[in-house]
């Protein structure tokens, strides 16, 4: 009898011992820990990096992340899934003094873009220190010379693995403007493209 329930113990024992371990890989590959995370060793924005995902993000800037208001994804390549993009923003962030926001683009559950929205009621400063900021990070920019009523300035650049686009816009008559900086990890973006391309050919 003894001996039966001996084993019945080493048996439940292993049985939990098998439990906790499922739970513990689903945990760790839910929230991308370990061999589970997918960022690389380049930096995106802040400490994150790209090819994060958004439980990666959270954790490298102690930050929450929140769904947009509106998600939209123009110009990106057009995968017959719309689900594998995601977008989630993160808030409240002081830059050069001003209120913004970041929101970070994934495809697949890794960033491959993110954009820096500030609104501001005077531009000369901030104008001033960002471009140099970037110049720094970049090199010279090239000055995007089609304006418009509601687009005062905007400038690239396209590096090797990177794309960005810096602008700011006039919001209304009250002199309010927004600024914008879009950064794309183009190896990537690339990549996504491949498999736009690849499912077109499939169409019919």
């Amino acid at each position: 009898m003894k001996k039966i329930l001996k084993k019945f113990a080493y048996v439940v024992i292993a049985l939990f011992a098998g439990v906790i371990l499922v739970i513990g890989f689903a945990f760790i590959e839910h929230n991308n820990y370990l061999f589970y995370s997918t960022g690389i060793n380049e930096k995106a924005f802040l400490n994150s990096q790209w090819l994060m995902s958004p439980n990666e993000i959270k954790r490298a800037n102690s930050a929450s992340l929140t769904a947009p208001e509106i998600e939209i994804f123009w110009g990106d390549p057009d995968v017959i899934n719309r689900e594998r993009y995601s977008a989630f923003v993160q808030k409240n962030l002081n830059l050069w003094g001003y209120g913004a926001e970041v929101e970070y683009l994934f495809f697949d559950n890794k960033l491959y873009e993110y954009y820096i929205s500030i609104n501001v009621y005077e531009i000369k400063k901030i104008r001033k220190e960002i471009l140099v900021a970037l110049q720094e990070k970049y090199g010279e920019q090239v000055k995007v010379k089609k304006m418009s009523v509601h687009l005062i300035d905007e400038y690239d650049w396209n590096t090797e693995n990177r794309k960005i686009r810096f602008w700011i816009g006039k919001r209304n008559k009250k002199k309010r403007y927004h600024i914008g900086v879009r950064t794309t990890y183009l190896p990537f973006y690339k990549k996504i493209e491949e498999i736009a391309d690849s499912e077109k050919k499939n169409y019919f």
